[in-house]
């Protein structure tokens, strides 16, 4: 029997739920389709960051925001960049917000955040390889 945890890929392929999130991320154009693999989404952060200020009400926007967030973090792990503190310390600051804005299920969001923030990651390096 097989006891390692799947990747992220089956882990979101598996979540319709996840997927129902990305496609509305795409439909508020938070994330456009990569170039060349589809899945392989490009995110907006100007976007991203512009809908945030403007409306911290709106779980869409805190989710775009937080999955910003881990897929910076995530690409500085796997660069093993210097600019993995800053990426740490914006990820704290979302997280504080995020407790205050939905305090009831910000664990829930920040968890779909994660998954779907180390799956673009994944994507866009994969889409990277040769």
């Amino acid at each position: 029997m097989d006891e390692r945890r799947p990747i992220i890929i089956d882990v979101i392929k598996g979540d319709p739920q996840l997927q129902n999130i990305i496609a509305e991320l795409k439909q508020k154009k938070f994330l456009v389709r990569g170039v060349s693999r589809p899945e392989a989404y490009r995110r907006d952060t100007d976007r991203i960051e512009s809908a945030w200020q403007e409306d911290k009400k709106s779980r869409i926007n805190a989710v775009a925001v937080g999955v910003s967030r881990y897929y910076d973090l995530c690409h500085c792990k796997v660069l093993r960049s210097h600019a993995q503190g800053r990426a740490k310390d914006l990820l704290r600051r979302w997280k504080t917000e995020l407790r205050k804005e939905f305090p009831s299920d910000h664990e829930a969001i920040d968890d779909v955040c994660s998954k779907i923030g180390q799956y673009l990651e994944y994507m866009n390096r994969m889409s990277q390889a040769f």
